[in-house]
């Protein structure tokens, strides 16, 4: 009995023993430039300046970005966007409240008679039945 565990026993040690000088494959030991674990779904966030989960922490500034827009056929208007993923755009002397609206690509949101969608620095702007085609521009 004792002759065919120690084979056994020799097998497991040669074995383990194999694999204790090797990290690589091991969860945990794919860190990035920034020390994020990828394995462990960690992603490094510019914005917040450390690793994030996105899925448990969206990736976006802690505070409010100003962006404002020319728009054809309406002149400038200004946006403001919270980082609950609300928005605000005064336009014509107006505020206007937004709420972030799913979208395939870009930044879209939605109120009352309002809608703007960002994509790449150019936007579309539906302001009370008009339609209206934005650029970035300064808030000058």
């Amino acid at each position: 009995m004792e002759l065919r565990i120690l084979p056994l026993l020799f097998f497991v040690v040669l074995v383990l023993g194999g694999c204790a000088g090797s990290t690589a494959g091991l969860l945990g030991s794919d860190r990035d430039a920034h020390g994020c674990i990828g394995s462990a779904g960690y992603t490094w966030c510019e914005a917040k300046q450390k690793c994030i989960r996105a899925w448990e922490e969206p990736c976006r500034p802690e505070e409010t970005v100003t962006a404002c827009y020319d728009c054809a056929g309406l002149g400038k208007i200004m946006v403001e966007y919270y980082p609950g993923g609300g928005a605000s755009i005064l336009a014509q002397g107006k505020r206007y409240r937004l709420a972030q609206a799913l979208s395939a690509s870009g930044a879209r949101y939605e109120g009352e008679n309002i809608m703007i969608w960002d994509k790449g620095g150019t936007a579309r702007l539906v302001l009370e039945g008009g339609e209206y085609s934005c650029v970035v521009g300064n808030c000058e």
